[in-house]
């Protein structure tokens, strides 16, 4: 069974779910909820939603000239 949650409500119920089944959860898809949860520019901080990639945050936080200090293997852009 592959997850693919719309949103972390669903997430949340998804993984909160009755498994009288006991189907196995071979693989989750978070890229739905991807996003920029909150930034504050003058703490230095950000926090992201877990589908987001390492390629999306350092644009987003260069608008403030800022940058997420780590080298990503091969990031997605």
């Amino acid at each position: 069974m592959k997850l693919k949650p719309a949103s972390i409500a669903e997430w949340r119920a998804l993984l909160a779910a009755d498994r009288t089944r006991m189907e196995k959860v071979t693989s989750f898809d978070l890229s739905a909820i991807d996003r920029l949860v909150e930034h504050k520019a003058e703490d230095m901080t950000a926090t992201v939603g877990a589908g987001m990639e390492f390629g999306r945050p350092p644009k987003q936080l260069a608008l403030n000239g800022q940058w997420l200090p780590i080298d990503p293997p091969k990031p997605k852009v």
